[in-house]
């Protein structure tokens, strides 16, 4: 069956930073960090820049407050947590300027991000680990309904179950040199499939891969793990990789989001923020969430 289990195990393979962002000490790093951008001149300024959305994936601040959980018979929401906080790091303007939204204002722009066609203007918070925490509920709902509409009523999930979850060491050292390079020279968040036996699945976002003498190390975030940037080892040689969930082979999808982000930056700079109507907001609430598992 399909899985996004919660965390269950730390891992030995998976070195977890000590990043708290309850902690002041860690928000005191974290500010010394690439935050959000909080107007429109920002976002686009750095935009430009080639590492921005990887130095925003390895703030805590920038990271949602609550971990994997809940979705299908409890299996949590792993893929959708993982697909929504990138939206937020390639989407969202943080505006404390503002007063904060309504919770029905707060739907509607949740469903929005999720819905990853527009750069989305949040008022009253400074950045995503400030609003998750206060609409944690309506995050959580929205990510149940996607993993309900994508992986329980269309069965994309079985993508997942068709990837190898084993390759022979020749052929898994070819696989990830291509995801190394892929990862590097993009220097774009990508959304990973972790591949277990079965249909089993779980996923991840990587921010770069660096090279070792015995094969790579990826620095990863994890939905299992908020607040933090892990690293995930891979030893040539091997037919898998070693995990808390257990051996398992990454897949790269969803590059298609990256072409959708880009384009909605591209209006957002040249254009400004969208506005809509109440009519209008209705139909993009009953609008089904994107389901393209490239």
């Amino acid at each position: 069956m399909f899985s996004c289990l919660p965390r269950l195990l730390m891992s030995t393979v998976l070195l977890i930073s000590l990043w708290n962002p309850t902690d002041a000490r860690a928000q005191g790093f974290a500010q010394t960090r690439t935050t959000a951008p909080t107007s429109r001149q920002e976002y686009c300024r750095r935009a430009a820049q080639p590492d921005h959305w990887t130095s925003l994936a390895q703030n805590p601040l920038n990271h949602l407050s609550f971990a994997n959980q809940g979705g299908l018979f409890n299996g949590g929401v792993c893929w959708w947590h993982s697909l929504f906080q990138r939206a937020v790091w390639y989407l969202a303007v943080f505006r404390p300027d503002l007063p904060k939204p309504t919770p029905t204002e707060a739907k509607f722009l949740i469903h929005q991000l999720a819905r990853g066609k527009d750069v989305i203007e949040i008022p009253g918070f400074s950045n995503l680990h400030e609003f998750s925490r206060a609409h944690r509920g309506l995050i959580q709902e929205k990510l149940e309904q996607w993993q309900v509409s994508d992986g329980g009523l269309k069965f994309r999930w079985v993508n997942g179950a068709f990837a190898a979850g084993e390759l022979p060491p020749d052929e898994l050292k070819t696989h990830m040199d291509k995801i190394q390079r892929i990862v590097n020279d993009s220097q774009h968040v990508q959304w990973v499939m972790w591949q277990l036996p079965g249909v089993t699945a779980h996923s991840s976002l990587h921010l770069s891969v660096h090279s070792l003498p015995t094969g790579s190390l990826a620095d990863i975030v994890d939905s299992n793990f908020p607040g933090r940037v892990e690293f995930l080892e891979y030893t040539q040689g091997t037919r898998q990789i070693r995990t808390y969930f257990g051996p398992m082979v990454p897949h790269l999808a969803r590059q298609k989001d990256l072409e959708r982000f880009s384009k909605a930056r591209s209006r957002y700079c040249s254009q400004g923020p969208k506005a809509w109507n109440d009519q209008e907001q209705q139909l993009i609430l009953n609008e089904p969430l994107n389901n393209d598992w490239d």
